[in-house]
């Protein structure tokens, strides 16, 4: 079982950055002014602060450890539990490297990081788990979809799995 890292990016800040804004703009005010607002809005503000920056947060922190993962008869792609895509080589059609056409379309994607199923206007929807959000992506076309990648050690992943597919 071979184990590939994808490679690095310094996208993850971007969502950590996202995540710690939230909560500052809408849970730390709460901290001034929790004496002069009902008990009720300040809970619905923190409650609120925490459910929408804490998995922006989560999500950042999961990104460092995106792998492809070769097994006997699949290529499993994932970022810790909220991503797992297995991609069986019999299935597989066509791997190429190429850059994607962004869409305007609103997905998970951010400079150095594209997870998720994500819009490309040249492609369609591509499962991505990716540090990077168009560049030098290594697509893989199946019977049953798209998935783009970025392992750090592209000839050696390429080689390796030119060899299962074949």
């Amino acid at each position: 079982m071979n184990n590939y890292k994808a490679r690095s990016s310094a996208g993850w800040l971007w969502l950590l950055g996202l995540g710690i804004f939230i909560l500052v703009i809408i849970v730390f005010p709460m901290l001034f002014v929790f004496r002069e607002t009902p008990v009720w809005v300040s809970f619905m503000n923190v409650g609120l602060g925490l459910l929408i920056g804490v998995p922006f947060i989560y999500i950042a922190l999961q990104v460092r450890e995106i792998s492809y993962i070769f097994h006997a008869d699949h290529l499993e792609i994932s970022m810790g539990r909220l991503i797992q895509y297995k991609v069986k080589f019999s299935e597989i059609n066509e791997l190429v490297k190429k850059d994607l056409t962004i869409t305007l379309w609103s997905s998970m994607r951010l400079p150095g990081l594209a997870l998720f199923k994500v819009p490309y206007a040249d492609e369609g929807v591509v499962s991505m788990c990716a540090t990077s959000a168009s560049k030098n992506i290594l697509l893989i076309k199946t019977e049953h979809g798209k998935y783009g990648i970025t392992p750090a050690a592209e000839t050696d992943f390429v080689n390796m799995l030119t060899s299962k597919i074949q």
